[in-house]
C-alpha cells in the first residue's frame, strides 16, 4: 500500500512521468520540434491555433493519428519520412572491360532515429574473373622435402587455375622466424648454418622474404623457387603472422592487382602471435605497415611484435585477400580454430611432402568462391546494421550481423536485405560501405539522419507573436526584451513587474503558481505535460482507468472527468449500454432469469452462466432423476415412475457417447433451461469409453508392479554389463602391463608416446609402467626410452593449452623420465652437447607461457641442476652454447612472470620467487663472460626484484621478510661448500646480493633476518680467507643497526670496523668493490638511526672509521686507472658524502654539548 501511495505521489508531482507513461506505445512528447523528430513515432503540429489555454509546446509532439484526433490538419503535421534513393544502380554484367558483380553501387539513405530502413543488395559472381595467387612457404628445416616438391609444381598450379579463369598470376615468398633467442639460435656458427646437423647446409634464418612478385611466367616461378635453400629455427611455432602481414600491406612490392586475391600459406607447425615477442624482449606492437627493404626482406622483425589475430584479420579483409591454409595433419586443428576467426579463409590438409598441394588449392578455391559473405565497413557509431540472406533455397535467414550464402555457383544470383537503424542523431552526413569479402566491388552508402525541423513556414514579425517575434513550426521565437508563448510580454516593464505577473498566475491569492503544474510567463500559465487551463488546474490524464486505459479507451478525459462516447456511461466509461452480449440465440434477454447491466447478465438467485441458462449445483440436484430414468430404461421424455425425482423436467437421451459436465457412474448429463418457456431440460448419454473403475484400479496396480519389476531387472542387467566391461578393460590393461614387465617395457617411437600422453588417464597408465620400470632397473636402451617420453611430453605441451590436471601429470612424467634418463649411460646416444637441457628448456618455456608457476618452478629446478653439472664438465667449444642457453633460461623466467594469460593476477611472493629463481641461472654465468669488476648483473637484477617486491607488499612485514630470506638462501646460496676450483666472481656476486638485501631489511627494521643472512653466507664461505674482512664488516653493520634500535652504545663496533679497514692488504678490483659496498652499508645503518648529538667517545670512533673509509676510497681511485666515468663519479660522491657526514656529526655534537652546559649553569 505504501508503494502505491509513493507511486501516485510521484505521478502527481512529476507530470512528465505521466506523459511518458501515456505515450509508451506511441510517442514520447518533447518540448521542441527538433527533439520531437528524434523520438520514434513522433510528429509535430505546426498549426497556429492548435494549443488550448495553458497547454505547453509539448502537446504539439505526438503520433500523427493523435494529432489528427485533436484536430490538427494533415497539411500542418510535420512528419518527414525516411527514404532510400539509389544514385548508381548499374546492371549486373560479365563484360571483360566492365565487370559488375554487385548492385546497387551508390545510394543515399535518410533515417529517422529508432526507425529501421531497409534496402536490397544483389550479387552475381562473374565467370572467368582474373586471379592473383601468392604462395607463402615455411622454410624451416622440417619443410625440406616440401620445398623440393614445390619447385616442380608452378606450371601445374597455373594450369589448374586456368580452368577457372583465363588470366592467372603467381608469386612466391618464404618465412622462418624472428632472428633472436629463443626462436633462432644466436650462436655464431648456428646463425650462419642453422641446420640441426653440421653436415647439412642451410641458409641463415630470416623473418620474411618476397622472392617473386606476381607474374604470369611459370618458368620464372620455377627458376626463382629452385634457388631457395632450406633454413632452420629452434622452437616449434613459426613466424608466419609477420609474413602474412607484410604480404597483405606491401601492395606494390607484391604486385597485387584489382582481381581475386588468394594467399596460400603452407607450414607443418603452429604459429607465433601477439605477445610471443616479449620472450625476446620485443614489446612494441606490430604497426601494420610495409617494411621490406630493397632485397625483399622484412627488416623490422626484431623491432615489432607479431601481429594479433584480430589485427591480421582486419588487414586481410580490408585488402580483399582470401586465405588458404595448407598445413600438415597435426596442425589442422589449430589452423581450423584460427580460420574461424579470419573471414574468407579455409584449411586444407597437406601431405608431408606437399605432393597434393595442387589438388588442395583447387578444392580450397572452389570452397572460397562458392561462399558469398556480405559485410559492412567503416560504419559510424550510432548505426545498427543487420543482414537477411536470400540464397534461393527457400526461406530467408534470420537477421544477422553479416549476410552469408553457401554453395553459390558461377552466374548464380543471390540477394541480401540490409536493415539500417540509427540509435542517435548523426552530427553530419556520414559514409559507409557494403561489400562482399574477397571482391573489389562495393556499395557506397551516404547516410544522414532527419533530426532538424525545416517546416518552411517562417513568418518574420508574425501577428501570432504580437509582432514581437518570428513564427516557425507554430512556435514563436521572441525578439530580445519580449517573452511569453505569443511574445505578448516585455521583460520587467513598468506595468509588468514580477509580483504583478505572478498574481495573474494564481487561482487564489495564497495558492501556488499555476497550481504547481506549470511556469508563469508574462502573467500566463504554461503548463507541463497533460495539464492545461488558465491556472493549469485541469489534468487530462487524471481520469480513472478501466482495463488499464484512461476512460476505458471509450471516452475523452476533460479536466479530470471522462466524457464518454456514445453507448458508454460510468465514471470511467466502463459501462456499455448495449445488450448484444446479454441476448441468447432465441433473442431472450438473460433467459428471463437476470438483468442486463453494462452489457453483462446479472443472474437472479439460483441461476448462473453468461445468459443465466444454468442452475446453481445442477449435478447434485438432478443426479437422482438421471439415475432413476436410466434404471427404468424409459424412453426419452417419458419420466414414468420418476416424477418424484424429476418433477416437470424434460429428459433427452443422446445416443452417441458424449462427455457433459455432470457425471454419474457411466452416465454424463447436463441441465439447461428452455429460454422460451423456462422449463428444465436434461440431456444425458453414456460417457465416452466408460470402463469399470474396479478393473481399472486392479489392472493399473498389477501393471505397475510388473513394470517396476521389469525396470529393476533391466537396470540390474545394465549395471552388471557396465561392471563386466570395466573389469574386462582393466584385465586387458593388466595383461598388457604384465607383458611389458616381462619385456622390461618396449622402447616405442615418439609418436606412440605422444598418443599415450594425449589424455590424463593414459598418462597415468604410462607413468605407472615407467615408474615400475625405473624401480626394477633400466636396460641399456632405457635411456633412449626415457628420452622419447620426455620429447613426447614436450610436443604434447606444444599442441595447445592443457587442463591443469593433465598438465600436472605430464610434468610428473617428465620428472620421472628424467630420473630414469640420468640413471643409465647409453654409449653413442645424443652426442650433441646440452641435448637434454635444451629439451627441458622448451618444456619450461611452455609451462611459463601457460601461467603455471608451480610446474615451471619444478622444471626450472631440474634444469638448473643439470646446467650446474654441465658447467663443470663443459669443454671450451661448448661454453658458448652453454652461455646462450643459461641466458635464455633467465630471460624466460624473468620476463615470463606474467605468462601469456589476459590480465593475470600475480601475487608478490610468486613474482619474487620467479625472479630469484631466474637470478640463480644468471649466477651460473659469473666468471664465464666478460663482466665488469665493479658491479655484478646478479646484484643489479636482485636490487630491482627486491624493490618491486617491497612496492607490491606496501610494508615489509615479518612474514614477508622471512619469505624473502628463505628464497634468497634457497636459490642463491648453495648448501655445499665451494670446491677446489671455486669461482671468486660468484662469491663477489653473492656478497653484493647480501649488501642489497641487508640494506632493505635495515629500512624495515628486520635486523634479526639480516644477521641470519650474514651468518648463512659466512658458513658457506668459511674457508674463503679473501672475504673474511667483508663478512666481518657485514656482521658489524648488523650489530651497529641493532645497537641503534635498542639505543645502546656502539663505539666498540665502530672501532672494530675502523681496525678491519685499516688492516686490509692490497686488494683486487672486485675485492675492493665489495669492501666499499659493505662500508657504505655501515654508513647507511648509521644514517637510518642517527640521533642529534653524541659524546666524545662515539665521535672519535665515528671519525676513525670515516677516515679509514675515505682512505680506502682514495687508494682505489688512484690505483684503478681504467675506472669507468660513472663509477669514478660515484666513488668521488661517496668520498664527499663521508666528509660532510663527519662535519655534520661534529657540529651536532658541539651544539648538544653547549645546550647541556647551559642547563647545568642554570
Amino acid at each position: 500500500m505504501k508503494c502505491a501511495w509513493l507511486t501516485m505521489a510521484a505521478l502527481l508531482h512529476f507530470p512528465g512521468l505521466t506523459s511518458t507513461l501515456e505515450s509508451a506505445d506511441g510517442c514520447e512528447s518533447q518540448p521542441t520540434c527538433n527533439q520531437c523528430l528524434q523520438s520514434p513515432g513522433c510528429a509535430w503540429c505546426k498549426q497556429k491555433d492548435f494549443l488550448k489555454s495553458g497547454e505547453s509546446n509539448e502537446r504539439r509532439c505526438d503520433t500523427p493519428e493523435a494529432l489528427e484526433k485533436r484536430r490538427c490538419s494533415e497539411k500542418n503535421i510535420f512528419n518527414p519520412e525516411p527514404s532510400v534513393d539509389p544514385l548508381k544502380d548499374a546492371e549486373l554484367q560479365n563484360k571483360k572491360e566492365n565487370v559488375v558483380q554487385l548492385r546497387p553501387q551508390n545510394l543515399n539513405l535518410k533515417l529517422r532515429v529508432g526507425v529501421p530502413e531497409t534496402f536490397t543488395v544483389t550479387f552475381k559472381r562473374a565467370e572467368g574473373y582474373p586471379i592473383d595467387l601468392y604462395y607463402l612457404m615455411d622454410l624451416s628445416y622440417s619443410m625440406q622435402d616440401d620445398l623440393e616438391k614445390i619447385k616442380t609444381l608452378g606450371q601445374e598450379i597455373l594450369n589448374t587455375l586456368m580452368r577457372v579463369t583465363n588470366k592467372v598470376r603467381i608469386g612466391f615468398g618464404c618465412f622462418v622466424d624472428k632472428v633472436g633467442m629463443p626462436y633462432v639460435s644466436t650462436v655464431k656458427a648456428k646463425l650462419a648454418n642453422p641446420c640441426p646437423s653440421r653436415l647439412d647446409t642451410c641458409q641463415p634464418a630470416f623473418s620474411f622474404r618476397n622472392v617473386l612478385r606476381l607474374t604470369e611466367d611459370a618458368r620464372e616461378f620455377r627458376e626463382q623457387v629452385s634457388k631457395q635453400i632450406i633454413s632452420g629455427n629452434l622452437d616449434s611455432p613459426e613466424g608466419g603472422f609477420d609474413a602474412m602481414m607484410q604480404v597483405a600491406v606491401c601492395q606494390d612490392e607484391i604486385g597485387w592487382g584489382n582481381v581475386t586475391r588468394i594467399l596460400v600459406y603452407t607450414s607443418d607447425d603452429t604459429f607465433h602471435m601477439a605477445g610471443d615477442g616479449r620472450l625476446a624482449g620485443i614489446y612494441q606492437p606490430n604497426d601494420g605497415k610495409c617494411h621490406l627493404n630493397r632485397y625483399g626482406l622484412y627488416d623490422k622483425g626484431n623491432e615489432y611484435d607479431y601481429p594479433s589475430v584480430g589485427h591480421l584479420s582486419r588487414v586481410l579483409s580490408a585488402n580483399n585477400i582470401q586465405l588458404i591454409f595448407a598445413v600438415t595433419e597435426k596442425s589442422v586443428p589449430a589452423y581450423k580454430a584460427l580460420s574461424e576467426l579470419i573471414p574468407q579463409s579455409v584449411v586444407g590438409e597437406l601431405k608431408n611432402d606437399s605432393s597434393n598441394v595442387v589438388q588442395l588449392i583447387s578444392e580450397a578455391y572452389g570452397n572460397l568462391s562458392s561462399t558469398v559473405l556480405l559485410e559492412h565497413l567503416e560504419a559510424p557509431q550510432g548505426l545498427n546494421i543487420s543482414f537477411k540472406s536470400h540464397c534461393g533455397n527457400g526461406e530467408p535467414s534470420d537477421w544477422k550481423k553479416s549476410g552469408k550464402c553457401n554453395n553459390v555457383k558461377i552466374e548464380q544470383q543471390v540477394s541480401f536485405t540490409v536493415s539500417v537503424t540509427a540509435s542517435t542523431c548523426l552530427s553530419k552526413k556520414e559514409l559507409f560501405f557494403v561489400k562482399v569479402q574477397g571482391i573489389r566491388d562495393q556499395l557506397k552508402v551516404n547516410v544522414e539522419t532527419l533530426c532538424a525541423c525545416n517546416c518552411g513556414d517562417r513568418e518574420e514579425g508574425s501577428p501570432s507573436c504580437n509582432g514581437n517575434g518570428n513564427l516557425e513550426c507554430g512556435v514563436c521565437s521572441c525578439n530580445k526584451g519580449h517573452l511569453g508563448q505569443k511574445c505578448e510580454c516585455q521583460r520587467q516593464g513598468a506595468r509588468n513587474t514580477t509580483l504583478t505577473m505572478e498574481a495573474l498566475c494564481r487561482r487564489e491569492k495564497d495558492s501556488q503558481l499555476c497550481s504547481g503544474q506549470g511556469i508563469c510567463e508574462c502573467g500566463t500559465c504554461v503548463c507541463r505535460g497533460h495539464f492545461r487551463g488558465n491556472f493549469c488546474e485541469c489534468d487530462d490524464s487524471s481520469c480513472g482507468r478501466h482495463n488499464n486505459k484512461i476512460c476505458n479507451g471509450q471516452g475523452i478525459c476533460d479536466c479530470g472527468t471522462c466524457k464518454c462516447h456514445a453507448n458508454y456511461i460510468g465514471p470511467t466509461c466502463e459501462c456499455s449500454t448495449k445488450t448484444d452480449k446479454c441476448t441468447n440465440k432465441d433473442n431472450v434477454l438473460c433467459n428471463n432469469h437476470g438483468d442486463c447491466e453494462c452489457n453483462r447478465c446479472k443472474c437472479h438467485a439460483g441461476f448462473i452462466h453468461d445468459f443465466c441458462t444454468e442452475l446453481v449445483a445442477p449435478c447434485k440436484t438432478y443426479q437422482k432423476c438421471v439415475t432413476c430414468t436410466v434404471n427404468n430404461e424409459l424412453k426419452a421424455g417419458d419420466v414414468g415412475n420418476c416424477t418424484k425425482e424429476c418433477g416437470s423436467a424434460k429428459l433427452v437421451h443422446i445416443q452417441e457417447p458424449t462427455q457433459f459436465y455432470c457425471q454419474n457412474d457411466s452416465i454424463t448429463f447436463k441441465v439447461e433451461l428452455d429460454s422460451r418457456n423456462g422449463n428444465v431440460e436434461i440431456s444425458y448419454a453414456n460417457a465416452p469409453g466408460a470402463i469399470d473403475m474396479t478393473a481399472l484400479v486392479l489392472g493399473s496396480s498389477v501393471s505397475g508392479v510388473v513394470l517396476i519389476g521389469i525396470a529393476i531387472i533391466i537396470i540390474y542387467r545394465v549395471l552388471l554389463e557396465v561392471y563386466d566391461r570395466r573389469e574386462y578393460r582393466r584385465f586387458l590393461l593388466e595383461q598388457q602391463n604384465v607383458q611389458w614387465k616381462e619385456n622390461m617395457m618396449k622402447c616405442l617411437k615418439v609418436e606412440e608416446y605422444l598418443k599415450w600422453t594425449a589424455s590424463s588417464r593414459e598418462t597415468d597408465v604410462l607413468r605407472a609402467d615407467l615408474e615400475d620400470y625405473v624401480k626394477r632397473g633400466l636396460r641399456p636402451d632405457g635411456r633412449t626410452l626415457c628420452d622419447r617420453v620426455i620429447r613426447a611430453c614436450n610436443q604434447q605441451l606444444g599442441m595447445g593449452t592443457v587442463d591443469s590436471k593433465h598438465l600436472a601429470k605430464l610434468v610428473s612424467l617428465v620428472q620421472l623420465a628424467l630420473r630414469g634418463y640420468e640413471s643409465v649411460e647409453e654409449p653413442g646416444l645424443q652426442s650433441s652437447p646440452l641435448y637434454m637441457e635444451k629439451i627441458l628448456f622448451h618444456i619450461m618455456k611452455k609451462l611459463v607461457s601457460q601461467g603455471t608457476p608451480q610446474h615451471s618452478q619444478l622444471l626450472g629446478s631440474l634444469l638448473y641442476k643439470r646446467l650446474a653439472v654441465s658447467k663443470r664438465s663443459a669443454f671450451s667449444t661448448e661454453m658458448e652454447d652453454f652461455c646462450v642457453l643459461v641466458r635464455s633460461c633467465f630471460v624466460v623466467l624473468w620476463n615470463g612472470v606474467t605468462g601469456t594469460q589476459p590480465n593475470p593476477v600475480i601475487l608478490p611472493r610468486e613474482r619474487l620467487q620467479r625472479h630469484i629463481q631466474a637470478l640463480s641461472f644468471l649466477l651460473l654465468l659469473e666468471g664465464l663472460s666478460d663482466t665488469s669488476p665493479f658491479s655484478s648483473k646478479v646484484a643489479v637484477y636482485t636490487e630491482d626484484a627486491l624493490i618491486e617486491f617491497v612496492k607490491s607488499c606496501g610494508t615489509l612485514s615479518e612474514n614477508d621478510a622471512s619469505y624473502l630470506l628463505q628464497e634468497i638462501k634457497h636459490y642463491l646460496i648453495p648448501t655445499q661448500k665451494p670446491g677446489k676450483n671455486p669461482a671468486p666472481e660468484k662469491w663477489f656476486a653473492v656478497c653484493e646480493v647480501l649488501v642489497h638485501t641487508c640494506r632493505l631489511l635495515f629500512k624495515a627494521n628486520h635486523w634479526v633476518h639480516a644477521l641470519d643472512l650474514v651468518t648463512g653466507v659466512r658458513e658457506w664461505l668459511r674457508d674463503s680467507s679473501c672475504l673474511d674482512a667483508f663478512l666481518e664488516l657485514a656482521q658489524q653493520a648488523v650489530e651497529i643497526h641493532r645497537f641503534h634500535q635498542s639505543e645502546e652504545e656502539n663505539s666498540k663496533a665502530l672501532t672494530d670496523c675502523a681496525r678491519i679497514v685499516r688492516g686490509l692488504p692490497s686488494l683486487g678490483d672486485q675485492e675492493c668493490h665489495v669492501i666499499l659496498q659493505v662500508c657504505q652499508l655501515i654508513v647507511s645503518a648509521l644514517e637510518m638511526n642517527q640521533n642529534k648529538g653524541h659524546d666524545g667517545k662515539y665521535l672519535l670512533t665515528w671519525f676513525s672509521f670515516l677516515e679509514e673509509y675515505q682512505e680506502l676510497i682514495s687508494r682505489h681511485l688512484c690505483k684503478v686507472t681504467a675506472l669507468p666515468a660513472d663509477k669514478k663519479r660515484m666513488f668521488q660522491q661517496q668520498l664527499f658524502c663521508t666528509m660532510c657526514q663527519g662535519f655534520t656529526s661534529a657540529y651536532d655534537s658541539m651544539v648538544a654539548f653547549q645546550v647541556q652546559g647551559l642547563r647545568m649553569l642554570h
